[in-house]
């Protein structure tokens, strides 16, 4: 159980408030693992298991604890770690999940920001249970918002210009029906493009972790980790070189994420995301090796 703030361990606290950072946190808007935790009364210390689909100890905000009989507050008893390492008994939900209570653009950004500056913390929230379906349309939404900027900003661009010069630029009318078709293209590519992503980066990754051992999930984690490592795309509402960055970055998040969701080590993960990529540019390495010599042995006969 971590922070949503600045991803500090939340195990153990005798108060409901992050020591690192300061901001409060409210342990019935996780999710655990049955078995894992123990809830300790805030009073004497008794420890009460969890109940439901979240396993808390109660459904209601109060619960009567079983050993000292007074009435306790669900939010501030102490969450007891009851396996090693605690982090697995988290099941807590990425903010883009809980975007019917934070609202759409709000769990938008917070799981962008996640996955840019604290992608464990994803990783770690990422389990069996994770919608895929949720995953997906957060990926394609970060497409699309970047692709609705980018045609914006292109627009303005040929609009400061043609004000600029006191003339238009081009045709008017054929620019603006350009520019229509290039962002109803890039409005069909946002949805999509999860699939190609879902095909060429999880299915791929996945394959290679289950050949080279043991890993915590099934292929919805892997597929879940890519999408939701797609946060750093934000950085393509920069024009110019912001997709690039935000490609790069994107990679390194969603490494970082699978380490996590999947329980396995850096080097497995890191390998399990490029070991494709390595293998083109391997055989492109080689196919321009066999065309230069080729073209050096039928420049020298």
């Amino acid at each position: 159980m971590h922070c949503r703030t600045c991803g500090y361990a939340l195990w153990n606290l005798p108060q409901a408030r992050c020591p690192e950072c300061g901001a409060g946190f409210d342990i019935r808007s996780y999710r655990f693992e049955p078995g894992t935790v123990a809830f300790a009364c805030p009073y004497c210390g008794s420890q009460h298991a969890g109940t439901g689909e979240s396993y808390l100890p109660a459904e209601t905000d109060e619960a009567i604890c079983q050993g000292c009989g007074q009435t306790m507050q669900v939010g501030s008893m102490r969450v007891v770690p009851l396996v090693d390492p605690p982090r697995v008994a988290l099941t807590d939900t990425v903010p883009w999940e809980r975007r019917e209570q934070l609202g759409l653009w709000v769990a938008w950004w917070q799981t962008c920001k996640a996955s840019m500056t604290m992608p464990s913390t994803i990783g770690m929230a990422i389990g069996p249970h994770t919608s895929l379906g949720r995953a997906y349309w957060f990926a394609a939404f970060t497409s699309f918002v970047a692709s609705i900027v980018q045609t914006l900003f292109w627009f303005v661009c040929w609009a400061g210009i043609s004000i600029a010069s006191q003339t238009a630029v081009g045709d008017p009318a054929g620019f603006a029906r350009q520019q229509l078709v290039g962002s109803g293209v890039s409005m069909l590519l946002a949805v999509v493009a999860p699939a190609f992503l879902i095909a060429l980066s999880a299915a791929p990754a996945h394959l290679f972790l289950m050949i080279t051992g043991a890993r915590r999930g099934t292929f919805r984690v892997t597929a879940n980790a890519v999408l939701y490592g797609q946060g750093p795309m934000l950085l393509a509402l920069i024009p110019i070189c912001g997709g690039q960055v935000g490609g790069i970055w994107s990679i390194v998040a969603t490494i970082l994420i699978l380490i996590h969701a999947q329980g396995v080590s850096g080097w497995r993960a890191t390998l399990a995301v490029l070991w494709w990529l390595l293998l083109l540019l391997l055989l492109l390495m080689v196919v321009v090796g066999v065309v230069v010599v080729v073209a050096v042995v039928a420049a020298m006969a």
